[in-house]
């Protein structure tokens, strides 16, 4: 039972050491491929011919790269709505300033044009001047309700910038340009049988 036992211990020992020989050797050859296929894919601009010369427009970077761009464009789209949003709200304080006398929801308007930094909170202040200022104010509802829409909108629009801007970074489809070490064009010289011999291979192959 001792010399069966330890047979059957070797044979088991034998076989995992085979398998793990073959998984090594299998490992190294997809590795071998992987390499192979990621150092001939051509890294940059291009055109993808098959989607025309705009939307076949293709920039081809590696992983870390294609992360740095994708979330360089979500901060991008952040900044410049916050700061598209001042440029506007100054633009309609100036255009509503007046030395004309005007009433206190007016002012109070201004202040949120002048203070007011994020679009967010500028429409939170319009809707609660609108419930306050109602019945106090002439047209208090018409006058304060759509400045909180505009900024509703405003909001909205760049919060779907935001949320789509990494669509930029997906080609359509999944084509990428392989840059071939042995591409060129077949030069046959007929005098050579060892030229015939290849481009009949080469058709053969293309089929």
């Amino acid at each position: 039972m001792d010399a069966c036992g330890q047979t059957w211990r070797l044979a088991v020992y034998i076989s995992i050491a085979c398998w793990r020989s073959r998984f090594v050797k299998l490992r190294r050859r997809w590795i071998s491929i992987f390499f192979a296929m990621t150092t001939h894919i051509h890294h940059g601009a291009w055109i993808n011919w098959s989607h025309g010369t705009i939307l076949g427009a293709t920039v081809t970077l590696g992983d870390r790269s294609g992360g740095l761009l994708t979330s360089f464009i979500a901060t991008f789209v952040t900044v410049v709505g916050s700061q598209l949003w001042r440029i506007l709200s100054y633009i309609f304080h100036q255009i509503r300033s007046s030395k004309a006398p005007q009433d206190g929801l007016h002012h109070q308007q201004q202040v949120v044009f002048r203070n007011m930094s994020s679009p967010g909170g500028a429409a939170w202040t319009f809707l609660q001047q609108t419930w306050y200022w109602r019945g106090k104010a002439d047209w208090a509802v018409l006058r304060t309700l759509p400045w909180a829409l505009v900024s509703i909108c405003y909001l909205a629009l760049f919060a779907v910038l935001a949320i789509f801007s990494s669509e930029i970074s997906k080609a359509p489809g999944s084509a990428r340009l392989i840059v071939g070490q042995d591409c060129g064009y077949w030069r046959i010289n007929s005098s050579s049988p060892d030229s015939t011999k290849a481009w009949a291979q080469k058709v053969t192959n293309d089929r």
